[in-house]
């Protein structure tokens, strides 16, 4: 998302390339995400079991054309549920789905991304699949995450590409921060920020962090 939208983009293509093998079944329905196929739905479902039969407010970064906002959509099916997705190309055709938005904002715009929490927000769910880069997750964070409800999840996907030595020209800082570095800083950062708990989960293929906000464990 951090890239301006372009043919030339490599991230844009690397996900184009991910959707077109990605298109899984999950609870017997067919959605065009790589969250399926890439192993995710069983933590999802675990961690956020609490979740999935109230009203809840949930803010994905990085969705393309709004195929995990429809998995989202039917994960959490309360009819009040809201899912705001957010891209650099979010596509032209609007949802059928009408608790379902999808906004236009650049991973960057700290602005732009402060005026939509303050509009849809707080959530109760944050998950960034945006750029997987340092800078760009870095600012998601440190804009969205005072906008996560006590109790909510910020959650951050694919950071296992902070291990990728041979291609941190794609998504290194020029200072040589990773995601990795990204996840372990805000480890770090516990109790001066108001993480109550996190799970890390790093397998072949598969690397999130869930970050649930509250008050922060103290010694």
């Amino acid at each position: 998302m951090s890239e301006k939208a372009n043919d030339q983009n490599p991230l844009r293509k690397d996900a184009e390339g991910l959707l077109a093998h990605s298109t899984m079944v999950w609870n017997e329905k067919i959605y065009q995400t790589d969250k399926i196929a890439n192993g995710f739905m069983p933590d999802y479902e675990r961690i956020l079991a609490p979740f999935r039969q109230q009203a809840v407010r949930v803010l994905e970064i990085g969705v393309f054309k709004g195929g995990s906002c429809k998995l989202w959509s039917d994960f959490f099916s309360h009819p009040q549920s809201r899912i705001i997705g957010l891209d650099l190309v979010p596509g032209d055709a609007a949802p059928a789905d009408p608790r379902i938005t999808l906004k236009q904002c650049d991973q960057n715009d700290a602005v732009g991304l402060r005026e939509i929490a303050e509009r849809f927000g707080p959530f109760d769910v944050v998950i960034d699949d945006g750029a997987h880069r340092f800078d760009e997750t870095r600012n998601c964070y440190q804009v969205l995450f005072e906008h996560v409800n006590s109790g909510g999840y910020y959650i951050i996907e694919d950071w296992g590409v902070g291990y990728w030595k041979n291609q941190q020209h794609i998504y290194g800082s020029a200072n040589g921060n990773t995601m990795v570095t990204l996840i372990t800083s805000i480890m770090h950062s516990i109790p001066d920020v108001p993480i109550a708990g996190y799970q890390i989960i790093l397998d072949t293929h598969k690397c999130l962090a869930f970050f649930r906000k509250g008050t922060p464990w103290q010694s």
